[in-house]
């Protein structure tokens, strides 16, 4: 006998599904790893994730990347996508990083690498050490200023392509922070022509336990009330510190220039201080902060996020830049057990494991008897497939029943007590037919009264079964309660045969508790209340082998045996 068969997908090329894993992205390779042992060896190589690692990285400072370095691709995604290590680079002011859910370059501006109008002049800005951040050692904090303005700056190149970005500023505020948090400040984002502006604010007196009357002065008040659903308020970050959403920018080619972001209030001019700057944040833009909790009423920041940016495109999965046909050709070869779980991987695997032309390979070989069946319903081949693995259905002349087995869409069969060969059967002092079970397929079984030669044959052509897979043959049966409990049933011979190939065992009808507990197969209780004894497996290849032969006997010692109910045989996938 032929080993057990695995998941179809075996029969792909690595080359090939490692050529389609490369062209998605990290995230999508992660949950692609987890459909089959297949998916993750291809999903793990070199192949995949060197295309997720960048050849245009940006120069690093010495040492930054030798501690040592990862030796696979993988390992090295890993480490430069570890935003609590960031790479630090060659100029010492600017970090960066890789998303960890995109692959795209990420970007921390240092205070010291920002335009911080005043920020020289000592009685404005101070410089004070950051022992506490990560790779930014200094930052800049605000004393006193009317004219506030901050401008930051990245070239495009330095970017990943096809990526929407969020560009945030990372900051904290002091316990006598005064005049940030009225009047509201300017952020804008520009990109080669392209302008996107917003209010903002980055103090918010507002919280979930604070009502109206308690909020500032009277005019703050009424300037909150007026523009709270224009505004965008910041965030609380993991790390501690907050951040302030300036705008989103959409790198299309890296070649359209400089990035600039700006944050200002020179209008009012009123007084402000204690602001601490650690920098300008450059990340691929997400459904929501991951690492921050709002700190504004739900609806301020909803507000502000839909009305005040003007650059709102998101990038879809780059799976969906996969061939159809490619996509296709790698899904057909799975299991539907595979495809519940490769449809969670992206919507684009989603639409092609939900299509006629998935399915259809299931249950194009029982078509006619499903219409038969579900005469003047239109179903999907998807429907067709969930109506096959849910229940049985008889064949024409109702001594056979059919199903999927959905797990691996292979054929599964039951033959019936009328349709096996029973030894003397025919004879009423030795086997009797009696109505069993109305609610099953089918409605007599075989009871043994009295037999010493015990036979019983059961055959089904190959050509009805899945190829390329590994099927096991049971006995469906009950003993009577004076049988089972004498537990004198002798041990019987089943064997298995299969285009010249035969295999053969020894098993009881009993449990595994009694004299016969060194035997190879025992059966076991269904969950329809009958028992199952498996009495072989054979391996079912192109389908030409002739009939599969299933025998039970127990010819040797003819001893009177009886007590037995016979309900049919059942072939199915080996699990």
């Amino acid at each position: 006998m032929e080993a057990a068969g695995t998941c179809e997908i075996t029969r792909l090329p690595e080359e090939l599904l490692s050529a389609a894993l490369a062209l998605t992205t990290p995230r999508d390779a992660c949950s692609a790893a987890v459909v089959s042992r297949d998916l993750r060896a291809a999903a793990d190589s070199d192949a995949v994730w060197s295309r997720f690692v960048p050849h245009d990285l940006p120069s690093l400072a010495d040492g930054e990347f030798c501690d040592p370095a990862p030796a696979s691709a993988k390992g090295r995604f890993l480490r430069l996508s570890d935003s609590h290590r960031p790479l630090l680079l060659a100029d010492g002011l600017m970090s960066m990083w890789l998303d960890r859910e995109t692959g795209a370059k990420c970007y921390m501006l240092s205070a010291r690498s920002l335009h911080i109008s005043w920020g020289d002049t000592p009685e404005y800005w101070r410089w004070i050490p950051l022992p506490d951040s990560c790779r930014v050692s200094e930052g800049a904090e605000l004393r006193f200023v009317c004219w506030l303005e901050i401008r930051g700056r990245i070239h495009s190149k330095m970017l990943s392509q096809d990526t929407t970005y969020a560009a945030y500023i990372v900051f904290r505020l002091g316990d006598k922070t005064y005049g940030l948090d009225y009047p509201a400040q300017e952020a804008s984002i520009t990109v080669a022509e392209s302008t996107s502006t917003r209010k903002v604010c980055l103090q918010s007196s507002v919280n979930e336990d604070e009502d109206w009357a308690g909020f500032g002065d009277p005019l703050s008040r009424r300037y909150h009330r007026a523009c709270c659903g224009h505004l965008v308020f910041p965030g609380k970050r993991s790390d501690g510190w907050m951040e302030l959403k300036l705008g989103e920018l959409y790198v299309k080619d890296c070649d359209t220039g400089e990035v600039c972001m700006n944050l200002m209030e020179t209008k009012v001019c009123g007084p402000k201080g204690g602001l601490l700057v650690q920098g300008i944040e450059i990340r691929p833009k997400k459904g929501l902060l991951a690492s921050s909790s709002a700190m504004s009423k739900s609806k301020h920041q909803a507000g502000g996020e839909e009305q005040a940016a003007t650059t709102t495109s998101t990038v879809a999965c780059e799976i969906v830049r996969l061939p159809q046909e490619l996509l296709m050709k790698v899904l057909s070869h799975i299991t539907p057990q595979d495809a519940a779980r490769a449809a969670a991987v992206s919507q684009a695997f989603r639409a092609i494991l939900d299509s006629d032309a998935f399915w259809t390979r299931f249950v194009t070989s029982v078509h006619n008897l499903l219409l038969f069946h579900y005469n003047g319903q239109t179903l999907s081949q998807k429907e067709m497939f969930l109506c096959l693995s849910d229940r049985p259905i008889l064949s024409v002349t109702r001594r056979m029943s059919m199903w999927l087995d959905r797990q691996t869409g292979a054929k599964c069969y039951m033959l019936s007590a009328r349709a096996l060969n029973i030894a003397w059967s025919r004879k009423p002092q030795h086997w009797r037919w009696i109505i069993h079970c109305t609610d099953r397929s089918f409605s007599q079984a075989a009871e043994l009264l009295s037999v010493c030669w015990f036979e019983i044959r059961g055959k089904i052509d190959s050509e009805m079964l899945s190829l390329n897979s590994t099927y096991a043959a049971f006995l469906v049966f009950k003993l009577d309660d004076e049988s089972a409990h004498r537990r004198d049933f002798p041990v019987l011979k089943a064997s298995v045969s299969i285009g010249g190939c035969k295999s053969t065992r020894q098993v009881s009808l009993h449990g595994s508790d009694g004299d016969e507990d060194g035997l190879p197969s025992h059966p076991q209780q269904r969950a329809d209340g009958w028992m199952e004894l498996e009495l072989g497996e054979f391996y079912n290849k192109q389908g030409n082998d002739g009939e599969v032969c299933i025998r039970l006997s127990e010819t040797a010692e003819l001893n009177n045996k009886k007590g037995l109910i016979v309900y049919g045989m059942e072939i199915r996938p080996k699990k």
